[in-house]
């Protein structure tokens, strides 16, 4: 990861990016307006989080955020899963704890102290935190810069609030594809480990010890063929399903979308929606 930690130099995301990137999608690339380098660089954050596929086309993913809404905050949760799995941000979450701030010296010192080249690649990167945070991220585990003077010179993480189920699922599997494996214990799954690749649910989002918990329990009920986790007297498990992927997941939360939007469906578009989950449930 070391050559790439600067992944995005000074041109992480803007906002106005992504909602050109949304209007435009596979024709982007023809009506953006943006310059030859924020260009370079935001086709890396596309790729990183997904929006795009391997050829830089409108992605899955992509279709599925346009579907929920970027005013929802769980288009940018599964964007943030997405990154924590990439170097910058993975990085980051690994290595910026929750409910502390950081001063800018901190950061940069522990940049230079892991795997950033040097002091200009330190700004670089400082200045693309300030980015993410500029964005609806700050709202589900990555936080707030404090500023002074227009400049950046502390960052405070946050847990993310009030998490949706289904993102947690979703981190939970890209997670377990990293690490190829299936069963895990609680800790595995919530406690900071500099020592194992990729990010679990608490490096990523904060959440604490007894509402993951919880929250695993009421996953093993409402997605059976998702997830079994089981507390009961010495024994501490959670197992995924063989057969299942964090696409999956990310399919079955576009099957919820739509039926969330049934009224507008006709009698017709209804039963038929209902049978294609009927079959994918089987």
């Amino acid at each position: 990861m070391g050559f790439s930690l600067n992944r995005y130099s000074t041109h992480a995301p803007k906002r106005k990016w992504i909602d050109e990137y949304f209007q435009y999608k596979d024709d982007f690339e023809n009506k953006h307006s943006l310059g030859k380098n924020m260009y370079y660089f935001f086709k890396t954050f596309l790729k990183d989080s997904k929006l795009s596929d391997e050829k830089y086309h409108f992605s899955k993913t992509a279709e599925l955020i346009e579907k929920i809404g970027l005013r929802n905050k769980t288009s940018w949760a599964i964007l943030f899963v997405n990154l924590a799995f990439t170097p910058q941000i993975n990085w980051f979450v690994k290595n910026v704890g929750f409910d502390k701030t950081y001063p800018r010296e901190k950061i940069e010192k522990k940049l230079l102290d892991s795997e950033a080249k040097n002091k200009r690649a330190v700004g670089d990167i400082w200045l693309c935190f300030g980015r993410f945070c500029d964005l609806p991220f700050s709202e589900v585990g990555m936080g707030t810069m404090t500023k002074e003077k227009g400049h950046n010179i502390e960052i405070t993480r946050k847990p993310w609030i009030n998490p949706d189920p289904l993102i947690i699922l979703y981190a939970i599997y890209r997670y377990s594809e990293c690490q190829n494996f299936k069963r895990f214990t609680l800790s595995d799954l919530i406690e900071p480990n500099q020592e194992v690749k990729g990010a679990n649910v608490g490096e990523i989002f904060g959440i604490d010890r007894e509402t993951f918990k919880r929250m695993l329990l009421e996953m093993s009920l409402n997605y059976p063929e998702f997830i079994n986790a089981s507390f009961t007297n010495d024994l501490n498990s959670i197992v995924l399903r063989e057969d299942k992927t964090s696409d999956d997941v990310l399919q079955f939360l576009k099957v919820n979308v739509v039926l969330s939007k049934l009224s507008s469906f006709s009698k017709e578009e209804k039963g038929y929606i209902r049978s294609q989950i009927s079959c994918r449930r089987k």
